[in-house]
């Protein structure tokens, strides 16, 4: 069972990381934004006839690819944040139950 000091720990953690956590969330949403206008601006630029060939330079474009890149850092970040705070809740409901269970003399 966690210890007190790590039920501490890992309230600590929650409060810690609320703006952190909804920063990482909203930065993943601003960025599918950010992709759509990127491939937008690319497809635009492209300098070919079809629709077809302009969308494949559009989506490889070094812009396009970096844009990619940072929505994929972003959505690493967004979850890596969600896991560790539900990971942390978990261990204060575990450590609940079995001080519950403790008072009421099941254990």
């Amino acid at each position: 069972m966690p210890e007190k000091k790590k039920v501490g720990d890992y309230l600590e953690l929650l409060v810690n990381t609320d703006e952190v956590a909804a920063r990482a969330k909203a930065y993943v949403k601003g960025m599918e934004h950010k992709l759509k206008v990127i491939k937008a601006e690319e497809f635009l630029k492209a300098e070919v006839k079809s629709v077809a060939e302009k969308e494949a330079q559009a989506i490889s474009s070094p812009a396009h690819i970096n844009a990619v890149n940072e929505y994929e850092n972003a959505v690493y970040d967004n979850e890596l944040y969600h896991a560790q705070r539900k990971t942390a809740e978990l261990h204060i409901e575990v450590w609940r139950s079995h001080n519950a269970n403790k008072r009421s003399g099941n254990i």
